[in-house]
């Protein structure tokens, strides 16, 4: 797999993780900040980079 896919496959798992962690934000009364969920995202992000990449390799 190329870096383009690679990193495509990263967008779309941060992306999916943000989707769910917006609303959650937004109505938990105890949820944590939005750096941290950014943070979070990025982490998943790169998790889900990397997995795509064994997974095609």
């Amino acid at each position: 797999m190329d870096a383009a896919g690679t990193a495509a496959w990263g967008g779309v798992a941060a992306l999916c993780f943000l989707v769910l962690a917006v609303p959650y934000h937004a109505l938990a009364p105890n949820a944590p900040s939005v750096g941290v969920l950014v943070a979070v995202a990025i982490a998943v992000g790169l998790v889900g980079a990397a997995g795509a990449r064994a997974v095609r390799d």
